[in-house]
């Protein structure tokens, strides 16, 4: 019972850590085919726009948006705002100093992440709340009263499961004897 547990947390453990360190390679990585770009030294990373894109939002980056006014003749202007994913990449000098602080950004969400694993307190509260965890994964909103709610059941089978392992697992056998 036990060996299964220890496994199946280190199974976890070290996917977490290996799948954040493998984000934290290509963040880093896309960050130089960036920089590179702007240096007119490569245009790589146009191969892989859409990856770093949706790694971005795999790390819960949010688009900032730039606004940008532009004469476009007889005395009229455009005014709106650019999405820097929209235009990633993008080399003018309005886009770089946003895009370099986005990629930073996800660069030290990688890096916390790599250092959770290590960290009981992170574990203690994935167990904690686990109901929570399992339903932001799913796309639902923390703000939700259905996590609320399931969080509450978890805690209270939790805490019935420990106060009365022996008196259930009796009553278990009682009924599958009968």
């Amino acid at each position: 019972m036990y060996l299964k547990l220890i496994l199946t947390f280190l199974i976890i453990f070290f996917y977490k850590l290996i799948s954040n360190i493998i984000d934290y390679i290509n963040i880093v990585r896309y960050t130089k085919m960036y920089n590179d770009y702007i240096s007119q030294k490569s245009e790589k990373i146009f191969q892989y726009k859409t990856i770093c894109i949706n790694l971005l939002k795999k790390l819960n980056i949010s688009d900032s948006y730039i606004p940008i006014t532009q004469k476009t003749g007889y005395g009229q202007y455009a005014s709106f705002k650019a999405s820097i994913f929209h235009n990633f990449p993008d080399n003018t000098t309005l886009f770089y100093s946003e895009t370099i602080s986005i990629l930073d950004d996800a660069t030290g969400i990688c890096r916390r992440k790599i250092f959770e694993c290590f960290s009981p307190k992170y574990w203690i509260d994935f167990i904690l709340f686990l109901p929570k965890n399992i339903l932001i994964y799913l796309n639902i909103s923390t703000d939700s009263i259905i996590i609320k709610i399931c969080q509450i059941i978890y805690w209270l089978i939790s805490v019935t499961m420990t106060l009365f392992t022996t008196d259930i697992s009796d009553y278990i056998k009682s009924l599958i004897v009968r």
